[in-house]
């Protein structure tokens, strides 16, 4: 049975408050979003400074998350992935 990803709730909740908000109070959110487009624009007038907090928030949000997507242990699961350990055909 196919089961809804709990890492897509918090994205979509997020998109879904400012949807309702958007249509059951629009002066307001109107005044909200303008502040928030006002602040994003202003960053984007500094390139260096908006690489370096992409940079930053990357590194930040994998961090915060790597106790629930721990890094991957790699085994030997499968042989025919390395070469070493499979016969070769072609020299016998």
């Amino acid at each position: 049975m196919l089961q809804f990803p709990a890492a897509l709730a918090v994205p979509l909740l997020v998109a879904l408050a400012f949807l309702l908000l958007a249509v059951f109070a629009p002066r307001w959110s109107k005044h909200l979003f303008q502040i928030i487009e006002n602040a994003f624009s202003r960053l984007a007038q500094r390139k260096t400074l908006a690489i370096w907090l992409l940079f930053v928030s990357v590194i930040a949000v994998r961090l915060a998350v790597l106790p629930l997507l721990p890094l991957p242990v790699p085994c030997r699961c499968f042989p025919f992935l390395f070469p070493e350990s499979t016969t070769n055909s072609a020299t016998s």
